[in-house]
């Protein structure tokens, strides 16, 4: 009798602690399906930290090459720079040798009116020295003239030269300038996608270590009901032997 209702004991007992160890089983199906879609995550993260790792170094790489592109832009207009100062030094320096040489030659002008001068007031007229003197006169006229008319021309196309110096350097200034602005442009957008992808990659990991924990105790909660219930059983049987 006393057999028998142990039995009917065990077995109510059993049957109380069946919804238990059902809902135990149904959190264990959870847990190992929540760790499979963790590792689905986790790969899709480590999927993504690759890709984003390949974009960030072509953004590094296209970087580098608009640096570069940069570099050489500004060189080339340093170039442009030191020519076109060669170009005007040497103008210069010919427009100071038209000065010099219309300033002789309004000497001569001046000095063939002194002359003019002291003959008129002269008692004797030399000839020779009078057509002399008109010779030098118009030669001085035409090289004035001439001299005149070349340094107008010379001087025109500095002008013109200038301008289009000062035309082709400001354009290539506002060219480096939209170059500059695109290459700080990719630095700023390498800088962000950097950023996010390494609070991605931490957060995800601290996401992922967190459930870990937490599934790796909710195991060892059911493994520790587990050896319960069968140490229960146990005694149980060893007492009904007895």
């Amino acid at each position: 009798m006393q057999l028998n209702t142990e039995i009917v004991g065990y077995s109510e007992a059993r049957e109380r602690e069946l919804p238990l160890v059902q809902e135990v089983k149904s959190k264990a199906k959870e847990l190992h399906e929540m760790i499979a879609s963790l590792n689905s995550n986790q790969i899709s993260l480590k999927t993504s930290f690759w890709n984003l790792k390949e974009k960030i170094k072509q953004m590094d790489e296209k970087a580098y090459g608009k640096c570069h592109d940069y570099h050489v832009e500004k060189t080339a207009t340093i170039e442009v720079y030191s020519k076109a100062l060669k170009k005007m030094s040497k103008h210069f320096t010919f427009m100071q040798a038209i000065h010099e040489h219309v300033n002789s030659a309004k000497s001569v002008e001046n000095e063939c009116k002194g002359l003019k001068a002291k003959l008129s007031d002269g008692v004797v007229l030399d000839k020779s020295l009078e057509a002399k003197l008109i010779e030098r006169q118009g030669k001085g006229s035409r090289t004035i003239g001439r001299t005149q008319k070349e340094r107008d021309l010379k001087f025109e196309e500095s002008t013109k030269h200038l301008n289009r110096v000062k035309s082709e350097v400001l354009f290539k200034r506002c060219d480096l300038e939209a170059r500059q602005k695109k290459v700080e442009d990719v630095v700023a957008e390498v800088d962000s996608i950097t950023f996010k992808s390494s609070m991605v990659r931490e957060s995800g990991a601290a996401k992922v270590q967190k459930l870990i924990s937490k599934c790796e105790e909710i195991v060892k909660q059911f493994q520790q009901y587990s050896s319960s219930c069968q140490w229960t059983g146990m005694e149980q049987r060893q007492h009904l032997i007895e």
